[in-house]
């Protein structure tokens, strides 16, 4: 839970500044198949002034915005279970300060700046929350996804670029980054012009959408075919490819901002439903992993740090650590299969495991026998882990560090 003297006001920020390193902190600009997302539990929030109502009620929009954020649903701010966390928003808060909105030209007489706040949340405290709700949490390794945008307006058809700078581009990195969705532009250099065509995407053929997707090496590859209708308003046909599978679906909007931002909600809410730890999900795991080699202090903090930031963790305590390896226990929330597509998900650890992962797990739930483990309640992530007595991992998992 936040402490109040942890609390700071701090310096006045240029808003444009603090914009920027807050969705550069959010989204990703280069391929990999997933990413530790930073920044899920800070947001901005518009304020009229700097009194103790409106800093409440930019506290408490705030935190609404990070429990959907965090859970990857986005009607987790309206559950009954979250009411009185969002009744008294300020006791989750670890810090905030004031940003300057910008100093530019206005309409009145003198420029007149509008504040806006920043705050960071404690994930501890919001992942409490979200459990005592019954709602998922999802963690900070997320896939990361190459999204296909062909825009057709009146006469005019292009496919949106990285390098575009297009109202479009703009829509969609602010939709990703609400819902902290770590997502990529291609480059539409001659590469790309030379593999795919607006009609490849227009027409949804796989093959090639799949293959020129192929240097980008993401998990997910999301095909929006967008176009401006006569009437004014805007429609979409949206393809999710995720593996071997497919998913689609249509939506329709009165402007261009709010149709590009269900096509990040329709992302968000099926990698949500494939990688959040579920809400019923009560069952812990108890997993010994092996990763070599750990050569440096840098390179076991990196690890750690990893394994403590995926999503289905609850603790990690380290057993052995030399060079040629480290081991730690760990303990998941569900089985171990949570626990291994939670790792393949990045780019950190290669799997070792050359058999099939057995399906037997020591649960830590229920009776336990003679020399089991006993059950270690969470608590914050990045906190220090009661101890696990020997013998409660049963299965071991081997991975090798990434350089």
């Amino acid at each position: 839970m936040a402490q109040t003297r942890n609390r700071q006001r701090g310096t006045q920020w240029p808003r444009a500044v603090a914009a920027s390193a807050i969705l550069g902190l959010l989204l990703i600009a280069a391929s990999a198949q997933a990413r530790m997302v930073r920044g899920l539990y800070a947001v901005e929030e518009p304020v009229t002034g700097q009194g103790v109502t409106e800093r409440l009620a930019a506290f408490r929009a705030g935190l609404a915005e990070v429990f959907e954020r965090v859970s990857g649903n986005a009607t987790a701010a309206s559950d009954p279970g979250l009411i009185p966390a969002l009744q008294d928003p300020a006791r989750f808060v670890l810090e905030y300060r004031y940003l300057e909105q910008g100093t530019g030209p206005t309409p009145g007489p003198t420029p007149s700046p509008t504040p806006s706040l920043w705050v960071r949340f404690d994930p501890g405290a919001v992942h409490q929350a979200l459990q005592a709700a019954h709602l998922p949490v999802w963690g900070s390794a997320r896939p990361t996804t190459l999204v296909w945008l062909a825009v057709e307006d009146g006469m005019q058809r292009a496919i949106v670029g990285a390098d575009a700078q297009s109202p479009v581009e703009q829509s969609l990195m602010k939709a990703a980054g609400a819902r902290g969705i770590p997502v990529l532009l291609p480059l539409m250099d001659l590469e790309d012009e030379g593999r795919l065509s607006f009609g490849d995407l227009w027409g949804d053929f796989g093959p090639p959408i799949r293959k020129a997707s192929a240097r980008y090496d993401t998990h997910a590859i999301l095909v929006g075919r967008v176009v401006h209708r006569p009437s004014g308003d805007w429609q979409a046909r949206w393809t999710l490819y995720l593996g071997d599978h497919t998913v689609g679906w249509v939506s329709g909007a009165a402007t261009e901002d709010a149709l590009i931002e269900t096509g990040v909600n329709g992302i968000a809410d099926r990698l949500a439903a494939r990688f959040a730890v579920p809400a019923g999900d009560r069952a812990r795991t108890l997993v010994r992993v092996s990763i070599g080699p750990v050569g440096s202090l840098s390179a076991y903090a990196r690890v750690l740090s990893y394994l403590r930031h995926l999503g289905p963790v609850l603790h990690v305590q380290p057993v052995e650590v030399r060079p040629s390896q480290a081991i730690f226990r760990v303990e998941v929330q569900g089985d171990v299969q949570s626990l291994t597509q939670a790792i393949s998900l990045g780019r950190t650890l290669e799997s070792q495991n050359q058999n099939q992962i057995p399906s037997e797990s020591q649960p830590l739930s229920g009776p336990q026998g003679p020399g089991q483990g006993r059950a270690v309640v969470p608590g914050a992530p990045g906190t220090a882990s009661p101890a696990i007595p020997d013998g409660g991992a049963t299965i071991t998992l081997r991975y090798r560090l990434v350089s």
